[in-house]
């Protein structure tokens, strides 16, 4: 890697209403309602009125008033801005009502995210195969960073999203703002797991994985500057299941694919 690269930290640690990503709620109409456009199997479409509907209720559900406090505890007594990230589909509107919520019920003003970035990738995270989520490049590029920083200011920045199931794009949201000078103060979810930067243990493990299968080329430091923690995780369970030179090479391949992208932009996301 570069010695341009930088080593992007991402504020630790977050909040998020529960743990699991995974929640019967997120098969329940108003789920459907927030996240899509319209309803996948009776082809209805959804009203945005109907849409924030859902989303109120999903956030009313998922997140409490002692997950509020916490969040409040981690924002030191600065007046925070709660900033959403945007939806690759264009039709999640939950991050941006539960940017309202917080804002309303703490404090502090909402700066939406779609405003000022805009998503490189195009297929939303939730279409992609597990196997495949380290190989998919979330990106996002600040369009107005005059603007963007005027609108911020001295405030804490807290990135809010609904799901976080690997962190890719939430991690690369922030990662999108550090390139632009704006320090994330931390992050919070509705599900899943907060955590961006891979622990050392987590890289040490990964650095293990690839010696074993002789991939030394990789630099596992290198590698968590890019790829979220839950995408480590994913990274380190494939490795430790392949057992063919073919698995290993194009593993090679895919994962060199990625960071050939981020340090020269020689390849679209996702391609």
């Amino acid at each position: 890697m570069s010695n341009s690269a930088e080593k992007l930290i991402i504020h630790e640690p977050g909040v998020s209403g529960q743990l699991s990503p995974y929640d019967l709620s997120m098969k329940g109409p108003e789920w459907k309602a927030a996240k899509f456009y319209k309803d996948p199997n009776t082809d209805k479409v959804y009203s945005l009125a109907q849409k924030i509907a859902g989303a109120n209720y999903i956030i009313d559900k998922l997140w409490s008033p002692s997950n509020s406090a916490q969040l409040l505890a981690l924002l030191e007594g600065r007046v925070p801005v709660f900033t959403p990230v945007p939806s690759t589909s264009g039709c999640n509107v939950v991050a941006s009502a539960f940017a309202k919520k917080l804002a309303d019920d703490l404090g502090g003003e909402v700066v939406e995210g779609f405003q000022f970035l805009d998503a490189l990738h195009q297929v939303p995270i939730k279409f992609i195969p597990t196997m495949y989520k380290p190989y998919t490049i979330r990106d996002f590029y600040v369009n107005n960073e005059d603007e963007l920083s005027r609108l911020i200011g001295d405030k804490a920045v807290v990135v809010v999203d609904d799901v976080f199931s690997t962190g890719a794009s939430a991690k690369s949201f922030c990662v999108a703002l550090q390139f632009s000078k704006i320090q994330v103060h931390t992050v919070a979810g509705l599900m899943g797991d907060t955590r961006l930067t891979p622990e050392p243990s987590l890289i040490e493990d990964l650095r293990m994985v690839l010696n074993n299968c002789h991939l030394t080329q990789f630099i596992a430091q290198d590698i968590a500057v890019w790829l979220s923690r839950g995408q480590i995780g994913i990274l380190i369970k494939s490795i430790k299941k392949m057992r063919f030179k073919v698995e290993i090479s194009l593993l090679a391949e895919n994962l060199q694919r990625v960071l050939d992208y981020r340090l020269n932009g020689s390849d679209a996301p996702n391609s």
